[in-house]
């Protein structure tokens, strides 16, 4: 049997707000998380805005400190208390995040965004070969080394983005909506790149979106999401075809269907179930972590 890249354990997050003259009060913003990934996969992360796909992501990596639960990545428990362990656990880990301009240091021309990896890593010798290889794995012509972000496009901005994630050779890249801000034909190309590049490389991606045509395309696995809990998870033609749970089935109903009679079939389903215009008739169990 393959050992997982990376194991999550019952990962939760809460947040608590603190306002003047009133009492403490805690916000789940993500519950008790469990999956696990092997080499090479693509797990898809899906849900509405505010279900906690983001937060899920940035606790895993330790931008956020986890309330409770553990991170296994090849074998080694992350111990986000520990410098040293994060760093370690950093450098193996790339991350694009969803907002290609503002991810990327204006004042910085290319080549200092793409050195800048190997600097936090310790690798400070000479990285013309490195910066040379990550421009071809993403496309990119030498001459944009001197160039700064605000002299490339949108889609040229996130193919700089991954170059810069691909830098450390990571074994898993954290993907967080890459695509959502770009044109459907940049979409494409984009993500006609990471399947290339993982084909090439076998990395792992984490590949969050509320986009259920992408992921159906590209995921392995799905993990769907609403309320900072996993409420279904599955390989992704499973999830697709045959959802579990309602709110699932709410998500794949939200889609437009290029097939006119499967589109008034959705249409008319949506508007006797009323999505989105009643309460949900379903609830979730409480936080498994409720701790105040």
């Amino acid at each position: 049997m393959t050992e997982p890249l990376l194991a999550v354990a019952g990962l939760t997050k809460h947040f608590w707000t603190h306002r003047p003259f009133q009492r403490r009060s805690v916000i789940h913003a993500l519950c008790g998380a469990s999956f696990e990934m092997t080499a090479g996969q693509t797990l898809g992360v899906v849900g509405e805005s505010g279900s906690g796909k983001t937060t899920l992501l940035r606790t895993v990596l330790g931008l956020h400190q986890p309330t409770a639960g553990t991170v296994v990545f090849d074998g080694d428990q992350v111990d986000y208390a520990r410098r040293a362990s994060k760093r370690a656990f950093w450098c193996r880990v790339g991350v694009v995040f969803q907002d290609p301009f503002s991810s990327l240091d204006p004042r910085l021309t290319v080549s200092d965004i793409l050195r800048e990896p190997l600097s936090v890593a310790g690798l400070s010798g000479p990285a013309e070969a490195a910066l040379r290889e990550a421009l071809d794995e993403v496309q990119l012509p030498m001459t944009a080394l001197r160039r700064f972000p605000h002299e490339f496009s949108g889609g040229q901005r996130q193919r700089i983005a991954i170059a810069r994630a691909l830098m450390l050779k990571p074994e898993l890249i954290v993907l967080d909506e890459p695509v959502s801000s770009l044109d459907v034909t940049i979409q494409a190309e984009i993500l006609e790149l990471l399947n290339s590049i993982q084909r090439q490389t076998r990395t792992a991606y984490i590949f969050v979106s509320h986009d259920l045509a992408v992921v159906s395309e590209t995921c392995d696995r799905v993990l769907v999401m609403f309320g900072g809990q996993i409420v279904e998870a599955g390989p992704t033609g499973q999830v697709v075809t045959e959802p579990q749970h309602p709110y699932t089935r709410e998500l794949l109903a939200a889609v437009p269907s290029p097939d006119p009679p499967a589109e008034r079939e959705r249409i008319r389903w949506r508007r006797q179930s009323a999505i989105g215009s009643q309460e949900r008739t379903w609830r979730l169990p409480p936080c498994p972590d409720s701790r105040r």
